[in-house]
C-alpha cells in the first residue's frame, strides 16, 4: 500500500511537476530505499528532466532488486541509451525481450541501439518485428523511416514516414524529418510543405523553422529566411547552429557586422562549434580583418585540426598578411591534401599559392565537388538558330570594377546584325557612370540576383540564350550553380577566373595560345578556344588624365620608382627579396605598392634586408581616374609570380609604363607575357626570375632605352592588338561562331 507520501509524489508525477515529484519520491526511497515504485518513478522523472546517469542509479538499483523484471530491464536499457552506452543497452533489451517478447517497445528501442551500433541490416529487423507487433505505432514507422533516410534510401524512407503521419497527422518531428528527406531529394517546395505542417503541428518545432529558412536561403528569398531563423531562435534561443545559419544568411545579405554578431553568439553557447569558427574567419577575412581571421583559425586547427575549410582559411589571412613564413611551413601539407581532396582550398586561392596547372585542376574538382556534391540532372539544350546568335554575358561584377571596365568596351562593339546580346546580373546595383554604360551597352540586361540557381538558368533557356559566358569563375560573388543547371546549349568560362572550374557542364574555355598553349589542355575540363591575340579585351574609351605631382602622389621629388600595384598577396617572398636587392643597387630608388594588409610585414622585410623601409611607398585606394593618372609617375612596373598582374597589367600598359614579367607555367602566371606580347614588347618577358632582376636593373640603369620603352608603348596604344577593341570583338565572335556550330555538329 503506497503511503500519503508516495500518494502525493505519484499525483505529481501524473502532472507533469517532474522536480517536485522527484523530491517527495527521494524522501520515500530515504525511509525505504529499495520500494520498487518509488525507484521506477524517480528514474522516469530524472530522465524527463535530462539527468540520464542519476536515472541509471536509480534503475541499476531496480534491476538488481528484480533481475527477471522486463520492465526493469527495460528501463535500464533506456537510460544507457540516453548516457550513449549503446551496447550496454542492446544487452538489456535483449535480456527484456527474452522474458517478454511480445513487447513492441522492446523491438523499437532494441532497434534504436543497434542503429546507433551501426548495425543497420538489424535494427530494420528488429523495427518490422515491432510492426508485426503494433502496426499501427507511429512512433515505430518513425524511427524505421528515419533509419532508412540514413541509409540513402530515400524513397523508402519517405514512405515510412507517410505511413506515419497517416497514422499521426499531428506528428511534428515527423513533418520536420520528411521536410529534410524531400530537400535532400531536390524537391525543395514540397519540403516547405511539409515544414509548414511541422509548424503547424507544434508552433515550437523549431528545427523545422530552421530548415525552412535553409530552403529560403537558397532560393535567395532572404528576408523570409532571416525571420525563419528568428522565429526560431525566439523559441529556443540556445540552439548555436540556429545563430550559425542565421549568421550565414546575413553574409549573404552582405550584413556583415551582423553576421559575425550570430557566429559570436554561436560561439558564446558552443566554444569549440568548428563551423561557426570558419564562418566567422570567413567573414573576417572578407571585412578584410586579416589577423583576427588568422586567430580563429587557429583556434578551429586547435579544436578541429582536420577541418575541410581550415588550410585554405590559414593561407588566405597568411598571404593577405604577407606571412611567408607560414605559408612556406604549409606548402607541403598544401600540395599533398588539394591532390587527394582532403582539404577543400578555394580554387582561387590555390592560384595564388602554387604554379602547378595539375594541383589547380584538382583544386576546382575537389572545391566544385564539395560545393555541389549532387549536380543537377539537366540536359543540354539545343541550339536552336534564329537569326542572330543570342549571347548572354553573366557576372556579379556589372558596376565599378575591373572586370566591367575591361569588357564594357567589347558589349558596346558586338556586331548587333549578327548577335543579340544580354547581360545577367548577379552581383549588386549601383547609381554610377560606368553602370549606366553598361545597362546601355546591352540589348537586354536581366538582374537575376533574387532568383535562385535552378530559377536563373531556367530564365536564360525561356529567352533562347545560345552561349552562355560565366565572367565570375571562383571569384567573389560567383554562381557556378546556375551553370550547373544547364543555362544553355553552349556555356564558356571566360576572363575572370584564370583557371578551370573543373566541371563538365562549361565546355569551353576562352583564353590565348601564350596563357593556355595546346599542352595545357589536359588541365582543363573545358576545351581550350584560343583568341588570334591577347585573350584580355581593353577599352579604348579609357579615360588617361594628366599624371598629378609626385608630391601629391605621396612619391619623392627624385628617384627611380620601382611600382606594383598588385594586391599584397601576389607578393611572394623571391619576389620582394629581388625588389630589395633592385633598390639595393639603384640609389634614391623607391618601390611604389599599393595599402594594403602586408604593409607591416613588408616594411619588416625591408628593414631585415638593410633597406630602410621608408623607401616603401604605399599608395591609398583611389577612384579609377585619379588611379590611372598617378601610374604614369612610375618608372618601370615589376610583375608578381606565379599570379601575376592582370587588369593591374593593362592599366600600367594603357598608361604607358614598361612592365617587367616571368613566363610562369600556368595561365595566372603567364598574363603579362601575353599582354606584352599583344602590346608589341616580348623584350620585356624574362625567362626565369634571374633574367628578371638583370632586366629590371639593367631597364632602372639605361634612362635611354626605358625612355624608348616608353615611346615604343605610346605608339602602340593607336595600333596593336591589346587595345584594338574592334578588332578583338571581331575575333571573339569568330570564336563564338565555331563554337555554336561545334555544338550543332555534336546534336
Amino acid at each position: 500500500m503506497n503511503t500519503p507520501l508516495q500518494i502525493q509524489a505519484n499525483e505529481l508525477f501524473r502532472a507533469g511537476r517532474l522536480a517536485e515529484a522527484a523530491a517527495l519520491y527521494r524522501r520515500v526511497l530515504a525511509g525505504m530505499p529499495d520500494d520498487p515504485e518509488a525507484l521506477f518513478h524517480l528514474g522516469q522523472a530524472l530522465r524527463a528532466q535530462g539527468s540520464a546517469p542519476e536515472a541509471l542509479a536509480c534503475f541499476d538499483r531496480l534491476v538488481r532488486l528484480h533481475p527477471d523484471q522486463p520492465g526493469a530491464l527495460f528501463h535500464r536499457g533506456n537510460a544507457l541509451l540516453d548516457t550513449g552506452d549503446f551496447a550496454r543497452a542492446l544487452a538489456d533489451y535483449e535480456s527484456a525481450l527474452g522474458l517478454r517478447p511480445g513487447h513492441a517497445d522492446g523491438w523499437l528501442h532494441r532497434g534504436n541501439a543497434l542503429a546507433a551500433l551501426g548495425r543497420a541490416d538489424e535494427a530494420l529487423a528488429s523495427f518490422d518485428r515491432a510492426l508485426a507487433l503494433a502496426p499501427d505505432r507511429a512512433d515505430i514507422w518513425y524511427n524505421r523511416a528515419t533509419l532508412l533516410q540514413s541509409l540513402g534510401r530515400h524513397d523508402d524512407a519517405l514512405a515510412a514516414y507517410d505511413h506515419a503521419l497517416s497514422l499521426a497527422p499531428d506528428l511534428a518531428a515527423a513533418w520536420n524529418n520528411r521536410g529534410s528527406l524531400l530537400h535532400r531529394m531536390g524537391r525543395a517546395d514540397e519540403a516547405l510543405q511539409s515544414y509548414d505542417r511541422a509548424i503547424a503541428a507544434d508552433p515550437h518545432e523549431h528545427r523545422a523553422l530552421v530548415n525552412r529558412g535553409v530552403i529560403e536561403a537558397e532560393q535567395r528569398r532572404f528576408q523570409a529566411a532571416l525571420e525563419s531563423y528568428d522565429r526560431a531562435l525566439a523559441i529556443a534561443p540556445g540552439v548555436a547552429d540556429a545563430w550559425h545559419n542565421r549568421g550565414n544568411l546575413l553574409r549573404e545579405m552582405r550584413r556583415l557586422d551582423d553576421a559575425l554578431a550570430s557566429f559570436s553568439r554561436a560561439l558564446e553557447l558552443e566554444p569549440r562549434h568548428a563551423e561557426a569558427l570558419c564562418s566567422r574567419a570567413g567573414v573576417l577575412q572578407i571585412d578584410k580583418q586579416f589577423d583576427a581571421a588568422l586567430a580563429d583559425w587557429r583556434r578551429l586547427a586547435a579544436s578541429a585540426p582536420g577541418h575541410k575549410y581550415l588550410l585554405g582559411g590559414v593561407m588566405i589571412s597568411a598571404r593577405e598578411l604577407c606571412d611567408w613564413q607560414t605559408l612556406e611551413a604549409l606548402r607541403p601539407r598544401f600540395e599533398a591534401e588539394v591532390a587527394s581532396g582532403r582539404s577543400i582550398v578555394p580554387p582561387f586561392v590555390a592560384l595564388g599559392c602554387c604554379d602547378d596547372p595539375a594541383l589547380a585542376q584538382a583544386a576546382a574538382r575537389h572545391y566544385l565537388r564539395d560545393l555541389l556534391p549532387a549536380l543537377p540532372a539537366h540536359a543540354r539544350p539545343k541550339p536552336e538558330r534564329g537569326a542572330k546568335i543570342r549571347l548572354a554575358y553573366v557576372s556579379g561584377d556589372f558596376h565599378n570594377h575591373a572586370t566591367s571596365r575591361l569588357m564594357v568596351g567589347l558589349f558596346e562593339r558586338h556586331d548587333r546584325s549578327r548577335f543579340e546580346v544580354t547581360g545577367v546580373s548577379i552581383g549588386p546595383d549601383e547609381d554610377s557612370d560606368i553602370r549606366k554604360r553598361l545597362v546601355a551597352a546591352f540589348d537586354r540586361f536581366e538582374d537575376v540576383r533574387h532568383l535562385s540557381d535552378a530559377e536563373a538558368a531556367a530564365r536564360l533557356r525561356a529567352l533562347n540564350i545560345d552561349i552562355a559566358i560565366d565572367l565570375k569563375g571562383y571569384t567573389e560573388g560567383f554562381r557556378i550553380g546556375i551553370f550547373a543547371h544547364r543555362a544553355a546549349p553552349v556555356q564558356v568560362n571566360y576572363l575572370g577566373y584564370p583557371g578551370t572550374l573543373g566541371a563538365g557542364f562549361i565546355d569551353h574555355v576562352l583564353a590565348d595560345a601564350i596563357v593556355l598553349p595546346p599542352g595545357q589542355q589536359t588541365f582543363y575540363d573545358e576545351n581550350i578556344v584560343h583568341l588570334p591575340h591577347c585573350y584580355q579585351p581593353g577599352d579604348p574609351a579609357r579615360s588617361l588624365p594628366a599624371a598629378p605631382s609626385r608630391m601629391q602622389a605621396g612619391l619623392p621629388e627624385t628617384g627611380f620608382v620601382f611600382c606594383c600595384f598588385n594586391n599584397h598577396w601576389k607578393i611572394t617572398r623571391p619576389l620582394f627579396e629581388i625588389w630589395l636587392r633592385l633598390l639595393a643597387a639603384t640609389p634614391g630608388s623607391v618601390l611604389w605598392l599599393m595599402e594594403g594588409a602586408g604593409r607591416p610585414a613588408l616594411c619588416r622585410q625591408a628593414q631585415a634586408h638593410g633597406i630602410d623601409p621608408a623607401r616603401l611607398i604605399f599608395a591609398p585606394l583611389l577612384e579609377q581616374a585619379p588611379h590611372m593618372a598617378r601610374h604614369r609617375l612610375a618608372d618601370l612596373v615589376l610583375d608578381t609570380l606565379p599570379y601575376n598582374a592582370h587588369t593591374t597589367g593593362s592599366d600600367a600598359l594603357w598608361a604607358g609604363v614598361p612592365l617587367v614579367t616571368v613566363m610562369g607555367r600556368a595561365f595566372a602566371g603567364r598574363v603579362g607575357a601575353s599582354l606584352l606580347s599583344a602590346a608589341g614588347l616580348p623584350e620585356l618577358i624574362a625567362p626565369d626570375l634571374a633574367a628578371y632582376e638583370a632586366l629590371a636593373l639593367a631597364l632602372a640603369r639605361e634612362p635611354g632605352r626605358l625612355a624608348a620603352l616608353r615611346a615604343k608603348l605610346d605608339a602602340a596604344r593607336h595600333g596593336a592588338p591589346l587595345f584594338d577593341a574592334a578588332g578583338f570583338a571581331r575575333d571573339i565572335e569568330a570564336a563564338y561562331e565555331r563554337m555554336l556550330a561545334s555544338a550543332a555538329a555534336r546534336d
